[in-house]
């Protein structure tokens, strides 16, 4: 191939551009608003794993012990606000302690001087919350929701690319 004219050079061009191979693979997270939310999706996911991982400690290490509520906790002073339970409990060291529950509910969940289960540390028993599924895994849980979005909007985004061969 000593010297091609111009022609020669450009339909040559042409065809090594048709055949050639992609050099370089797409990003693993996809391009554009998909990379974002696709890295924001997986931070969600992460920060639940963790939080997950911190609850199953805790209850693997926790100790229960029978509290009473003392009092509830309204939002606001309209009857129909959320309120939450304040519950006293002892540690088995003599030493009386209160802790408020993490979840709000209208109605409220329980009565004054009800018996709650409560779980607590026994390293630290000034540590406790209430026992329950929704004590317990419900900031996880949330977090989790909360990114998933996030993840199915990226997840298509990288489907619909990788479809057009981007």
């Amino acid at each position: 191939m000593g010297h091609l004219t111009t022609r020669e050079r450009t339909y040559h061009a042409l065809v090594d551009s048709r055949t050639s191979l992609p050099t370089a693979r797409p990003p693993l997270l996809g391009r554009g608003p998909s990379r974002w939310l696709g890295a924001a999706g997986l931070a969600f996911l992460a920060i639940a794993a963790a939080l997950a991982l911190h609850s199953a400690r805790f209850e693997a290490r926790a100790v229960e012990a029978t509290g009473v509520v003392i009092s509830l906790e309204r939002r606001s002073p309209l009857e129909t606000a959320a309120s939450t339970a304040v519950i006293g409990y002892s540690a088995g060291d003599g030493v009386a302690r209160t802790l408020r529950a993490r979840v709000w509910r209208t109605p409220p969940e329980y009565a004054l001087g009800a018996p709650v289960a409560v779980a607590f540390d026994p390293r630290d028993p000034g540590h406790a919350h209430v026992r329950s599924f929704a004590e317990r895994w419900g900031v996880p849980l949330l977090v989790l929701v909360a990114g998933l979005p996030f993840l199915l909007v990226a997840a298509v985004g990288l489907w619909r690319a990788r479809r057009r061969g981007e």
